[in-house]
Protein backbone atom coordinates (compact mmCIF):
# COMPACT_ATOMS: atom_id res chain seq x y z
CA UNK A 1 0.00 0.00 0.00
CA UNK A 2 1.34 3.44 -0.89
CA UNK A 3 2.54 5.59 1.96
CA UNK A 4 1.17 9.03 2.91
CA UNK A 5 3.66 10.81 0.64
CA UNK A 6 2.82 8.73 -2.42
CA UNK A 7 0.72 11.48 -3.99
CA UNK A 8 3.66 13.86 -3.76
CA UNK A 9 6.08 11.48 -5.47
CA UNK A 10 7.37 12.82 -8.82
CA UNK A 11 5.91 11.18 -11.92
CA UNK A 12 8.36 9.37 -14.16
CA UNK A 13 8.75 11.21 -17.46
CA UNK A 14 9.18 8.76 -20.35
CA UNK A 15 9.04 11.35 -23.11
CA UNK A 16 12.79 11.45 -23.61
CA UNK A 17 13.23 7.72 -23.85
CA UNK A 18 13.51 5.65 -26.99
CA UNK A 19 10.49 3.57 -28.12
CA UNK A 20 12.30 0.40 -27.06
CA UNK A 21 12.92 1.87 -23.62
CA UNK A 22 9.31 3.00 -23.31
CA UNK A 23 8.17 -0.51 -24.20
CA UNK A 24 10.52 -1.92 -21.58
CA UNK A 25 9.04 0.34 -18.91
CA UNK A 26 5.49 -0.50 -20.00
CA UNK A 27 6.28 -4.21 -19.92
CA UNK A 28 7.82 -3.82 -16.46
CA UNK A 29 4.69 -2.03 -15.24
CA UNK A 30 2.47 -4.76 -16.67
CA UNK A 31 4.61 -7.46 -15.09
CA UNK A 32 4.38 -5.70 -11.72
CA UNK A 33 0.64 -5.36 -12.12
CA UNK A 34 0.32 -9.04 -13.01
CA UNK A 35 2.30 -10.05 -9.92
CA UNK A 36 0.22 -7.75 -7.73
CA UNK A 37 -3.02 -9.08 -9.15
CA UNK A 38 -1.91 -12.68 -8.64
CA UNK A 39 -0.88 -11.79 -5.10
CA UNK A 40 -4.31 -10.33 -4.52
CA UNK A 41 -5.91 -13.51 -5.84
CA UNK A 42 -3.82 -15.69 -3.53
CA UNK A 43 -4.43 -13.55 -0.45
CA UNK A 44 -8.14 -13.17 -1.16
CA UNK A 45 -8.70 -16.95 -1.26
CA UNK A 46 -8.46 -19.27 1.74
CA UNK A 47 -5.08 -20.97 1.95
CA UNK A 48 -6.67 -24.34 1.29
CA UNK A 49 -8.66 -23.39 -1.81
CA UNK A 50 -6.17 -24.95 -4.22
CA UNK A 51 -6.77 -28.34 -2.58
CA UNK A 52 -10.55 -27.90 -2.41
CA UNK A 53 -10.72 -27.93 1.41
CA UNK A 54 -13.23 -26.16 3.63
CA UNK A 55 -10.80 -26.57 6.52
CA UNK A 56 -7.10 -26.20 7.24
CA UNK A 57 -5.56 -29.69 7.40
CA UNK A 58 -3.90 -30.52 10.71
CA UNK A 59 -0.23 -31.59 10.67
CA UNK A 60 0.08 -35.36 10.42
CA UNK A 61 2.30 -37.59 12.52
CA UNK A 62 4.99 -37.37 9.85
CA UNK A 63 4.74 -33.57 9.73
CA UNK A 64 5.15 -33.37 13.48
CA UNK A 65 8.17 -35.66 13.42
CA UNK A 66 9.77 -33.47 10.77
CA UNK A 67 9.05 -30.31 12.75
CA UNK A 68 10.28 -31.67 16.06
CA UNK A 69 13.71 -31.00 17.52
CA UNK A 70 13.44 -34.07 19.74
CA UNK A 71 11.22 -37.14 19.61
CA UNK A 72 11.52 -40.18 21.86
CA UNK A 73 9.70 -43.34 22.79
CA UNK A 74 9.42 -43.67 26.54
CA UNK A 75 7.85 -45.70 29.34
CA UNK A 76 7.29 -44.83 32.96
CA UNK A 77 10.08 -45.55 35.42
CA UNK A 78 9.91 -48.75 37.44
CA UNK A 79 10.93 -46.81 40.55
CA UNK A 80 8.85 -43.68 39.86
CA UNK A 81 5.69 -44.38 37.83
CA UNK A 82 5.07 -40.64 37.39
CA UNK A 83 8.39 -40.16 35.57
CA UNK A 84 9.20 -41.07 31.94
CA UNK A 85 12.34 -42.96 30.95
CA UNK A 86 13.62 -42.84 27.35
CA UNK A 87 13.64 -46.12 25.43
CA UNK A 88 14.53 -44.87 21.94
CA UNK A 89 15.60 -41.56 20.41
CA UNK A 90 13.69 -40.99 17.17
CA UNK A 91 15.03 -37.47 16.60
CA UNK A 92 17.64 -35.50 18.45
CA UNK A 93 19.54 -36.68 21.51
CA UNK A 94 17.61 -35.25 24.44
CA UNK A 95 19.25 -36.00 27.82
CA UNK A 96 17.26 -38.18 30.24
CA UNK A 97 16.90 -35.34 32.75
CA UNK A 98 14.96 -33.27 30.18
CA UNK A 99 11.91 -35.56 30.52
CA UNK A 100 10.43 -33.61 33.41
CA UNK A 101 6.76 -33.97 32.45
CA UNK A 102 4.51 -36.14 34.61
CA UNK A 103 2.69 -39.14 33.18
CA UNK A 104 -1.08 -38.88 33.41
CA UNK A 105 -3.21 -41.52 35.08
CA UNK A 106 -4.55 -42.67 31.71
CA UNK A 107 -1.03 -42.95 30.29
CA UNK A 108 0.19 -45.00 33.26
CA UNK A 109 -2.80 -47.31 32.96
CA UNK A 110 -2.32 -47.79 29.20
CA UNK A 111 1.39 -48.56 29.57
CA UNK A 112 0.79 -50.89 32.49
CA UNK A 113 -1.75 -52.89 30.49
CA UNK A 114 0.60 -53.37 27.51
CA UNK A 115 4.27 -54.17 28.23
CA UNK A 116 5.13 -53.65 24.53
CA UNK A 117 3.62 -50.17 24.34
CA UNK A 118 5.51 -46.88 24.60
CA UNK A 119 4.59 -43.22 24.82
CA UNK A 120 5.63 -41.03 21.88
CA UNK A 121 6.96 -37.72 23.20
CA UNK A 122 7.97 -34.71 21.08
CA UNK A 123 9.15 -31.16 21.49
CA UNK A 124 9.66 -28.57 18.77
CA UNK A 125 12.54 -26.73 20.46
CA UNK A 126 15.64 -28.09 22.16
CA UNK A 127 14.66 -26.63 25.52
CA UNK A 128 10.93 -26.39 24.95
CA UNK A 129 8.15 -28.30 26.67
CA UNK A 130 7.54 -31.95 25.87
CA UNK A 131 4.19 -33.08 24.53
CA UNK A 132 2.64 -36.52 25.01
CA UNK A 133 1.53 -37.50 21.51
CA UNK A 134 0.18 -41.03 21.78
CA UNK A 135 0.60 -44.37 23.51
CA UNK A 136 1.94 -46.55 20.70
CA UNK A 137 1.15 -50.25 20.71
CA UNK A 138 2.94 -52.92 18.66
CA UNK A 139 1.02 -52.06 15.47
CA UNK A 140 1.73 -48.34 15.83
CA UNK A 141 5.39 -49.00 16.63
CA UNK A 142 5.84 -51.14 13.53
CA UNK A 143 4.47 -48.31 11.36
CA UNK A 144 6.58 -45.75 13.21
CA UNK A 145 9.73 -47.80 12.62
CA UNK A 146 9.01 -47.85 8.87
CA UNK A 147 8.42 -44.10 8.89
CA UNK A 148 11.60 -43.50 10.86
CA UNK A 149 13.66 -45.37 8.30
CA UNK A 150 12.18 -43.39 5.41
CA UNK A 151 12.04 -39.99 7.06
CA UNK A 152 15.46 -38.70 5.89
CA UNK A 153 14.57 -39.37 2.25
CA UNK A 154 11.12 -37.83 2.65
CA UNK A 155 12.56 -34.63 4.10
CA UNK A 156 14.46 -34.06 0.86
CA UNK A 157 11.81 -35.47 -1.49
CA UNK A 158 8.90 -33.90 -3.34
CA UNK A 159 6.26 -35.85 -1.42
CA UNK A 160 5.60 -38.51 -4.06
CA UNK A 161 7.32 -41.42 -2.33
CA UNK A 162 5.87 -40.44 1.02
CA UNK A 163 2.39 -40.47 -0.53
CA UNK A 164 3.09 -43.77 -2.30
CA UNK A 165 4.02 -45.33 1.04
CA UNK A 166 0.72 -44.27 2.62
CA UNK A 167 -1.31 -45.27 -0.44
CA UNK A 168 -0.16 -48.78 0.47
CA UNK A 169 -1.88 -48.40 3.86
CA UNK A 170 -5.38 -47.48 2.63
CA UNK A 171 -6.43 -51.07 3.33
CA UNK A 172 -4.73 -51.33 6.73
CA UNK A 173 -6.61 -53.37 9.32
CA UNK A 174 -6.70 -50.43 11.71
CA UNK A 175 -9.06 -47.55 10.91
CA UNK A 176 -6.79 -44.99 12.57
CA UNK A 177 -3.94 -45.87 10.20
CA UNK A 178 -6.30 -45.81 7.20
CA UNK A 179 -7.32 -42.30 8.26
CA UNK A 180 -3.67 -41.30 8.54
CA UNK A 181 -3.08 -42.59 5.02
CA UNK A 182 -5.89 -40.38 3.71
CA UNK A 183 -4.53 -37.36 5.56
CA UNK A 184 -1.12 -37.94 4.04
CA UNK A 185 -2.48 -38.33 0.51
CA UNK A 186 -4.44 -35.13 1.06
CA UNK A 187 -1.19 -33.18 1.37
CA UNK A 188 0.37 -33.78 -2.05
CA UNK A 189 -0.29 -31.92 -5.28
CA UNK A 190 -2.65 -33.57 -7.74
CA UNK A 191 0.04 -34.60 -10.23
CA UNK A 192 1.99 -36.32 -7.46
CA UNK A 193 -1.18 -37.94 -6.15
CA UNK A 194 -1.71 -39.45 -9.60
CA UNK A 195 1.76 -40.99 -9.49
CA UNK A 196 1.51 -42.09 -5.85
CA UNK A 197 -1.65 -44.17 -6.38
CA UNK A 198 -0.79 -45.44 -9.86
CA UNK A 199 0.11 -48.89 -8.49
CA UNK A 200 -2.70 -49.05 -5.92
CA UNK A 201 -5.55 -51.51 -6.43
CA UNK A 202 -8.26 -49.49 -8.27
CA UNK A 203 -10.98 -51.22 -6.25
CA UNK A 204 -9.34 -49.95 -3.08
CA UNK A 205 -9.45 -46.39 -4.42
CA UNK A 206 -13.10 -46.60 -5.44
CA UNK A 207 -14.05 -47.97 -1.99
CA UNK A 208 -12.91 -44.70 -0.43
CA UNK A 209 -15.91 -42.94 -2.00
CA UNK A 210 -19.06 -42.99 0.09
CA UNK A 211 -22.69 -41.93 -0.25
CA UNK A 212 -23.05 -38.13 -0.05
CA UNK A 213 -19.28 -37.88 0.02
CA UNK A 214 -17.83 -34.50 1.07
CA UNK A 215 -14.15 -35.39 1.64
CA UNK A 216 -12.06 -33.88 -1.19
CA UNK A 217 -9.37 -36.56 -1.06
CA UNK A 218 -11.90 -39.39 -1.19
CA UNK A 219 -13.54 -37.72 -4.20
CA UNK A 220 -10.18 -37.33 -5.97
CA UNK A 221 -9.30 -40.98 -5.30
CA UNK A 222 -12.63 -42.03 -6.80
CA UNK A 223 -11.68 -40.24 -9.99
CA UNK A 224 -8.28 -41.92 -10.03
CA UNK A 225 -9.84 -45.37 -9.53
CA UNK A 226 -10.89 -45.66 -13.16
CA UNK A 227 -14.26 -47.02 -12.00
CA UNK A 228 -16.72 -45.68 -14.57
CA UNK A 229 -19.62 -46.72 -12.34
CA UNK A 230 -18.75 -43.69 -10.21
CA UNK A 231 -18.93 -41.20 -13.08
CA UNK A 232 -22.60 -40.37 -12.57
CA UNK A 233 -22.12 -39.90 -8.83
CA UNK A 234 -19.27 -37.49 -9.52
CA UNK A 235 -21.38 -35.53 -12.00
CA UNK A 236 -24.22 -35.46 -9.47
CA UNK A 237 -21.77 -34.11 -6.89
CA UNK A 238 -21.05 -31.16 -9.18
CA UNK A 239 -24.77 -30.41 -9.48
CA UNK A 240 -25.19 -30.65 -5.70
CA UNK A 241 -22.41 -28.20 -4.86
CA UNK A 242 -22.79 -25.71 -7.72
CA UNK A 243 -25.37 -23.51 -5.94
CA UNK A 244 -23.18 -23.00 -2.86
CA UNK A 245 -19.73 -23.07 -4.45
CA UNK A 246 -18.51 -25.35 -1.65
CA UNK A 247 -14.75 -26.10 -2.01
CA UNK A 248 -15.38 -29.81 -2.61
CA UNK A 249 -16.97 -28.80 -5.94
CA UNK A 250 -13.48 -28.46 -7.37
CA UNK A 251 -12.63 -32.01 -6.34
CA UNK A 252 -15.80 -33.37 -7.97
CA UNK A 253 -15.02 -31.52 -11.22
CA UNK A 254 -11.41 -32.74 -11.23
CA UNK A 255 -12.43 -36.33 -10.50
CA UNK A 256 -15.23 -36.34 -13.08
CA UNK A 257 -12.86 -35.16 -15.81
CA UNK A 258 -10.35 -37.79 -14.67
CA UNK A 259 -12.96 -40.50 -15.24
CA UNK A 260 -15.03 -39.20 -18.15
CA UNK A 261 -12.31 -37.28 -19.94
CA UNK A 262 -13.19 -35.04 -22.91
CA UNK A 263 -16.93 -35.47 -22.44
CA UNK A 264 -16.81 -34.06 -18.92
CA UNK A 265 -14.42 -31.28 -19.94
CA UNK A 266 -16.75 -30.27 -22.76
CA UNK A 267 -19.83 -30.14 -20.54
CA UNK A 268 -18.03 -28.07 -17.90
CA UNK A 269 -16.60 -25.55 -20.36
CA UNK A 270 -19.54 -25.28 -22.74
CA UNK A 271 -22.56 -25.75 -20.49
CA UNK A 272 -21.79 -25.21 -16.82
CA UNK A 273 -19.43 -22.22 -17.14
CA UNK A 274 -21.83 -20.51 -19.55
CA UNK A 275 -24.69 -20.56 -17.04
CA UNK A 276 -25.41 -16.88 -16.21
CA UNK A 277 -26.55 -17.85 -12.70
CA UNK A 278 -23.19 -19.45 -11.84
CA UNK A 279 -21.72 -17.80 -8.74
CA UNK A 280 -18.12 -16.56 -8.67
CA UNK A 281 -16.97 -19.10 -6.06
CA UNK A 282 -18.20 -22.00 -8.20
CA UNK A 283 -16.62 -20.48 -11.30
CA UNK A 284 -13.25 -20.16 -9.58
CA UNK A 285 -13.34 -23.78 -8.40
CA UNK A 286 -14.31 -25.12 -11.81
CA UNK A 287 -11.52 -23.15 -13.48
CA UNK A 288 -9.06 -24.45 -10.87
CA UNK A 289 -10.14 -28.00 -11.74
CA UNK A 290 -9.72 -27.26 -15.45
CA UNK A 291 -6.25 -25.84 -14.81
CA UNK A 292 -5.29 -29.00 -12.91
CA UNK A 293 -6.48 -31.22 -15.74
CA UNK A 294 -4.81 -28.99 -18.31
CA UNK A 295 -1.53 -29.92 -16.63
CA UNK A 296 -2.25 -33.50 -15.54
CA UNK A 297 -5.05 -34.85 -17.74
CA UNK A 298 -4.86 -37.05 -20.82
CA UNK A 299 -4.12 -35.44 -24.18
CA UNK A 300 -7.76 -35.81 -25.21
CA UNK A 301 -9.00 -34.16 -22.02
CA UNK A 302 -6.48 -31.33 -22.32
CA UNK A 303 -7.47 -30.66 -25.93
CA UNK A 304 -11.18 -30.67 -25.12
CA UNK A 305 -10.96 -28.35 -22.14
CA UNK A 306 -8.63 -25.92 -23.90
CA UNK A 307 -10.91 -25.78 -26.94
CA UNK A 308 -13.94 -25.26 -24.71
CA UNK A 309 -12.27 -22.57 -22.62
CA UNK A 310 -10.92 -20.87 -25.73
CA UNK A 311 -14.48 -20.36 -26.97
CA UNK A 312 -15.89 -19.61 -23.52
CA UNK A 313 -13.57 -16.69 -22.82
CA UNK A 314 -14.50 -15.06 -26.13
CA UNK A 315 -18.15 -15.15 -25.10
CA UNK A 316 -17.47 -14.10 -21.50
CA UNK A 317 -14.42 -11.80 -21.17
CA UNK A 318 -14.81 -11.70 -17.37
CA UNK A 319 -14.20 -15.45 -17.31
CA UNK A 320 -10.91 -14.86 -19.11
CA UNK A 321 -9.51 -13.06 -16.07
CA UNK A 322 -10.20 -16.04 -13.81
CA UNK A 323 -8.69 -18.38 -16.39
CA UNK A 324 -5.59 -16.21 -16.76
CA UNK A 325 -5.16 -16.17 -12.99
CA UNK A 326 -5.50 -19.91 -12.47
CA UNK A 327 -3.57 -21.00 -15.57
CA UNK A 328 -0.93 -18.32 -15.00
CA UNK A 329 -0.37 -19.48 -11.43
CA UNK A 330 0.48 -22.90 -12.86
CA UNK A 331 2.66 -21.43 -15.64
CA UNK A 332 0.26 -22.94 -18.18
CA UNK A 333 0.29 -20.85 -21.36
CA UNK A 334 -1.81 -23.17 -23.51
CA UNK A 335 -4.50 -20.50 -24.00
CA UNK A 336 -2.11 -17.85 -25.30
CA UNK A 337 -3.67 -17.60 -28.77
CA UNK A 338 -7.22 -17.35 -27.38
CA UNK A 339 -6.18 -14.71 -24.85
CA UNK A 340 -4.42 -12.72 -27.59
CA UNK A 341 -7.56 -12.83 -29.74
CA UNK A 342 -9.65 -11.54 -26.84
CA UNK A 343 -7.12 -8.81 -26.08
CA UNK A 344 -7.25 -7.58 -29.68
CA UNK A 345 -11.05 -7.68 -29.81
CA UNK A 346 -11.49 -4.63 -27.60
CA UNK A 347 -14.12 -6.34 -25.43
CA UNK A 348 -12.06 -5.90 -22.28
CA UNK A 349 -12.85 -2.54 -20.69
CA UNK A 350 -11.30 -2.60 -17.19
CA UNK A 351 -7.61 -1.67 -17.09
CA UNK A 352 -6.83 -4.37 -14.48
CA UNK A 353 -8.38 -6.99 -16.76
CA UNK A 354 -6.46 -5.72 -19.78
CA UNK A 355 -3.19 -5.82 -17.86
CA UNK A 356 -3.89 -9.33 -16.56
CA UNK A 357 -4.65 -10.75 -20.02
CA UNK A 358 -1.85 -8.79 -21.70
CA UNK A 359 0.73 -10.04 -19.25
CA UNK A 360 -0.51 -13.63 -19.58
CA UNK A 361 0.06 -13.31 -23.33
CA UNK A 362 3.47 -11.66 -22.88
CA UNK A 363 4.70 -14.25 -20.38
CA UNK A 364 3.50 -17.03 -22.70
CA UNK A 365 5.55 -15.52 -25.54
CA UNK A 366 8.62 -15.17 -23.32
CA UNK A 367 8.28 -18.77 -22.18
CA UNK A 368 8.02 -19.95 -25.78
CA UNK A 369 11.05 -17.89 -26.80
CA UNK A 370 13.00 -19.46 -23.92
CA UNK A 371 12.20 -22.87 -25.40
CA UNK A 372 10.08 -24.11 -22.47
Amino acid sequence: MAGPDAAASPKRDLSGLSPACVNWHFDAMMRSAFVLLLTAVLTAQPAWACRFHSYIPEPTLVDRLMMSEDAVLARTSATNPDQFVTLTHLRGNAPPESLTLTASADTKAALASDPQAAMLLMREEAYGPWEQIKVMDAVDLALLEDIRALLPAWEWGDGTERARFFAGHLDHERAEIRDLALLELDLVSYDRLQIAVSETDPALLSRQFGVNETSPIRVLLAGLSGDMQLAQSLQDGIKTHLPTGAPVLGAFATAWMELSGPEAAQIITEDILSDPTLNSAAQDLLVQALALQSSSGTAATRNALRAGLGSAIQNDPALAVTVAQQFGLRWDWSLQADMATLLQSGRLTRMDDILMIAQYVNLAREDAQAGN
